[in-house]
This record gives structure tokens, sequence and C-alpha cells, in this order.
């Protein structure tokens, strides 16, 4: 399944603060792989995250399927941008990420779930923007491709956090 780029803005709602969202849309290539490289590498940290301090089975399931499916995208994207002659950012946070993973690794127990669902529900969402944006504005034809074939899983599971959310 392709779904590494799940986090592109992220805010924690109903918590007492908030990051403020990313522009969800790209105004070129390499801005939209700019900010899915950087959504991938917190997608993937905020959910091993998640495996380590979540104790419910559900949250643990859809954080290791994060994982796995965000590393294979992200292979897939560097093969893409290999082939293209694009350079590959850096794989590491931004300011914003990184202070929301902060505020992740900081939660009690008890908080940890309800933070991290809030999180992926509005990261999903601005996910499938971003893709759904480049997939159709797009400036490079590959990249545009591989934005269409990796939105039906950011679909996926924008439904399956929002199932998630509902059972809280």
């Amino acid at each position: 399944m392709n779904i590494r780029f799940l986090f592109v803005t992220l805010g924690l709602i109903g918590l007492g603060y908030a990051v403020a969202p990313v522009n969800a849309a790209a105004d070129n290539t390499q801005d939209f792989i700019t900010k899915a490289t950087i959504a991938n590498e917190f997608e993937i940290e905020s959910s091993k995250l998640a495996l380590e301090k979540s104790q419910n089975k559900d949250i643990k399931h859809f954080a290791q399927q994060m994982v796995d499916d965000h590393t294979k995208t992200g292979d897939e994207l560097k093969s893409v941008l290999q082939s293209s002659n694009i350079a590959s950012p850096k794989e590491e946070l931004d300011s914003s990420h990184q202070k929301i993973m902060d505020n992740l690794q900081n939660a009690t127990t008890d908080d940890f779930n309800h933070q991290y669902i809030a999180v992926q529900t509005d990261a999903h969402k601005e996910a499938v923007k971003l893709f759904t944006d480049y997939s159709q504005h797009g400036d490079n034809m590959t990249i545009k491709t591989f934005a269409a074939q990796t939105l039906p899983t950011l679909q996926e599971h924008l439904t399956h956090v929002q199932q998630l959310k509902d059972k809280e």
C-alpha cells in the first residue's frame, strides 16, 4: 500500500495548544517532495512512538500499518526521484513537526491515544489535499503519477483513523 506521506500538517485539537498547519498545497514539484518527505518522516517517528506508548490494540495495529506503509512508499518515492534525476530532500522533521513529536513524547499514557488520533486525523486530511492537488495540478508528470497512485491509500487511511476517532 502507498501511504508514506500522511503527515503534511498537524495540529492537536482540543489540547490547549495547536501547531499552525502548513499550507497543504504545493507550489511546485520540489515543494511537494519536501512537504511529503517531512510528513513521511513524522509519520514513521510518531507511529513508532505509538507502538511504544499505546496500550490500545487498535491504535497499535494502525501505527504498525503506518510504519510499514510509509517505509514502502518512501522507498518508492526515492526510486521515482532517482529515475527522474531529482535530489531527495533530507529525511528530518521541521520545527512544527518536531514540536508535535515533543508533545506526543511528553503526553501521559492516558492522553497519548487521544493526541495521537487527533494528530493523525488532521494530518490525513492535509495529506489527501496535498496529494489530490498535486496529482491534478503538478508540474512533473512522473511525480504527478506517483501522487495519483498514492492517493487512494491515503484516503483509506483517513477513513481508518476516523473510525478510530469515532471509537474514542
